[in-house]
């Protein structure tokens, strides 16, 4: 079953503060859908999920027995793709906001990059960490942010011919590489940031900020898609 939304909360089984999980959900009063043991964060923060999908290896029979017949349950076994893509591959939503995918093991939040850069066309996703908020970009953008905050811009491929406005060391006639030179600590400079660059670059970023910016990330990922 395909499940479709504008906005969506996405829960995955790595750290999360439940606290600031409750106060968006109350925010953007959208559905939440668990990548596996993420469900648990939601039993935790008192909130409703509406599907869960995984290999449910992190899921105990006893939470499945409570939730049975108030959470969809999509038990995928294949191991080709992680329990983020799963839920992805399934879930029609252009802004989606995460949580629990992060932090933990440096390799699983390697792979979430992966996974979001290969979803960013039609998923436009922000994903929040204990201290950085995160999303991927492709192209130029555009973002309501506030004067001297850390920011990093950081390719997954070669990218050239950028300009941006609002940052204290411009992106102009840099080439960037995650081999070579990265955008990594620059800092805003103003209350509005923008990135542009030739139609023929189409190699994904990230944007990467304090996790006090995730709601004007959020606006930006909205505005941009």
């Amino acid at each position: 079953m395909r499940y479709h939304a504008d906005t969506a909360i996405i829960i995955g089984g790595s750290d999360v503060d439940e606290a600031l999980l409750q106060s968006w959900s109350r925010e953007l009063g959208v559905e939440i859908f668990a990548a596996d043991g993420g469900l648990q964060h939601c039993v935790n923060a008192g909130l409703d999920c509406r599907a869960v999908f995984g290999d449910m290896d992190s899921v105990s029979p006893e939470l499945q027995s409570r939730l049975k017949h108030k959470t969809a349950w999509h038990a995928i076994d294949e191991q080709d793709t992680t329990d983020l893509e799963k839920l992805l591959i399934n879930l029609d939503a252009c802004s989606v906001l995460g949580f629990g995918f992060m932090d933990g093991r440096f390799d699983h939040a390697l792979q979430v990059m992966s996974v979001m850069a290969r979803y960013q066309p039609t998923h436009h996703i922000v994903m929040v960490g204990a201290e950085d908020c995160l999303m991927l970009c492709r192209g130029g953008l555009s973002m309501q942010t506030c004067p001297d905050c850390r920011i990093s811009i950081w390719p997954l491929a070669e990218i050239s011919g950028m300009s941006s406005t609002g940052l204290a060391w411009p992106l102009d006639g840099l080439i960037l590489s995650p081999v070579s030179q990265t955008g990594c600590s620059n800092r805003t400079t103003g209350t509005e940031l923008t990135i542009t660059m030739p139609a023929t670059q189409t190699a994904p970023y990230a944007v990467i900020m304090p996790v006090e910016m995730t709601g004007n990330m959020l606006a930006a990922s909205i505005g941009n898609r």
